[in-house]
């Protein structure tokens, strides 16, 4: 429906990103309306269908964020260096699955250092959207510094490669 609002000559192409919730999100999205969505670009994020939020006050030093958020399998909290790394996943909710034929492509944007969604996150949604069909293209990792909430923000670093990434994605 979206493209039939655009202005006459737009693209037709519809592109989704999100940070770290929002992120999140961008694969619930994806995975549900995947007949609709051309590309896919999840930042500072991981596995929407293999963890929870427990939403209880001074889970996490954090005042502007109630709760923490946890692994399914490995129930570390997900600030935890390796908090999602598991051999298996019994434990993941079921993935939507909009029965396109053909799957949208993803890039993973991280920071190795994010000090609020561990790097091992993104790699366990990275198997988990290959596993499912997703043709991805290689990770955008940011390397450096000690692990910080800082490391989890957007990053500028970010900007062109997304675009990029959205841009070749109208060619396939």
């Amino acid at each position: 429906m979206i493209p039939s609002l655009r202005p006459a000559d737009s693209e037709d192409a519809i592109f989704l990103t999100g940070l770290s919730s929002g992120g999140y999100m961008t694969v619930r999205a994806a995975t549900h309306f995947n007949a609709l969505v051309t590309a896919f670009a999840p930042v500072s994020s991981g596995d929407p269908y293999g963890w929870h939020r427990i939403c209880e006050a001074g889970l996490t030093p954090r005042i502007k964020v109630e709760g923490a958020g946890y692994d399914n399998e490995t129930g570390k909290q997900i600030i935890e260096r390796n908090s999602c790394v598991s051999q298996s996943y019994p434990n993941e909710a079921l993935w939507d699955d909009g029965q396109a034929p053909a799957k949208p492509t993803f890039r993973l944007f991280h920071h190795e250092m994010d000090g609020i969604n561990d790097v091992s996150c993104a790699d366990k949604v990275a198997r988990q959207l290959d596993s499912r069909g997703y043709p991805g293209e290689p990770a955008f990792l940011l390397r450096g510094g000690r692990r910080s909430l800082a490391n989890h923000l957007w990053q500028d670093e970010y900007n062109r490669p997304i675009l990029d990434f959205f841009a070749s994605s109208l060619d396939r």
